[in-house]
């Protein structure tokens, strides 16, 4: 009888060796993909070089340039500056480490002013209705996604920098008051609502039983979004 146990045991402890062996696996496998979720908090340095493709570094001289592994430091930015010529003219407020989002594409604001002469980078709302591998539909058009496609979620709004029809960077995320505007409502299936958007039919779920057909009402992405139609306010789950 101890031997059956012994066996057992040995049988567990091999069990629970290969399971942790397996997590390990997919914490590194995560940590050089895409762990790294949308942060207001930082900007990863793999981040920056489609944002600044379009100086005279290209995308793969920029990923050579500066380190693609961890978060954007003051001092990265610095050297950013250092070798764009602009260093004297765009001042560093370095009293922290690390630059949050907001800071940082204040920064590139500034950059693309000085050095995108023929206003290639553009900035722009989106608002997305769909996802598809590395493509973006939106309010307003199809857009490629250069990097970071688990950023977007269905029905949220993001503040993007666009090149030809690539997105190649995100300042923000639920801006307010990005919207489809006259969007037809066709039918409320439990809590299903279907509407018609520039030609193509989408779904998305409702916090309401109300009938909610043949109208034509306004769809806002907001943290709390909504639809608006006749003055009435209808709330739409979070997700």
């Amino acid at each position: 009888m101890r031997k059956v146990k012994s066996k057992k045991s040995n049988y567990l402890l091999l069990f629970c060796g290969a399971l942790l062996v397996l997590i390990l696996v997919v914490l590194i496998t995560d940590t050089k993909g895409e762990k790294n979720g949308y942060s207001e908090q930082c900007v990863y340095r793999n981040e920056i070089p489609s944002l600044l493709q379009f100086t005279y570094y290209s995308k793969d001289e920029w990923a050579e340039k500066l380190p693609q592994q961890g978060t954007l430091t003051y001092d990265d930015v610095s050297g950013i500056l250092e070798l764009l010529h602009l260093k004297e003219y765009i001042p560093l407020d370095d009293s922290k480490k690390n630059i949050d989002r907001a800071a940082w594409f204040a920064i590139y604001d500034e950059i693309l002013s000085y050095l995108d002469t023929d206003t290639s980078v553009l900035k722009k709302d989106i608002l997305v209705l769909k996802k598809e591998k590395k493509q973006l539909t939106t309010q307003d058009g199809t857009y490629a996604i250069i990097s970071n496609p688990k950023w977007y979620q269905k029905l949220h709004s993001y503040g993007v920098y666009l090149l030809e029809d690539k997105v190649i960077g995100v300042a923000a995320k639920d801006k307010e008051d990005v919207a489809l505007k006259n969007a037809y409502l066709i039918s409320n299936i439990e809590g299903n609502l279907t509407f018609l958007y520039q030609g193509t039919e989408y779904q998305l779920p409702v916090d309401t039983d109300e009938e909610l057909s043949n109208v034509v009402a306004d769809i806002f992405s907001v943290k709390k979004r909504y639809i608006k139609s006749a003055g009435r306010k209808i709330p739409l789950p979070e997700s």
